[in-house]
């Protein structure tokens, strides 16, 4: 088969993920190697924060 790099599979995600989550979650960057995304909380005593995370490829596939 063909391999696939770890930027196409996460086109689609990227997408529909905002929308999926009711804009709760965003990816506000993407690479060959990570991942950054953002959670905007709209409930809580988090409500007015914005929590940032990267991932990268190695705990998402290696793991």
């Amino acid at each position: 088969g063909q391999q696939r790099t770890f930027y196409k599979d996460l086109q689609q995600p990227h997408r529909s993920i905002e929308t999926s989550t009711d804009r709760q979650a965003s990816v506000v960057g993407i690479d060959e190697t990570s991942v950054r995304g953002a959670l905007h909380p709209k409930a809580g005593l988090t409500v007015h924060a914005v929590f940032y995370m990267i991932l990268s490829h190695c705990d998402i596939i290696c793991k």
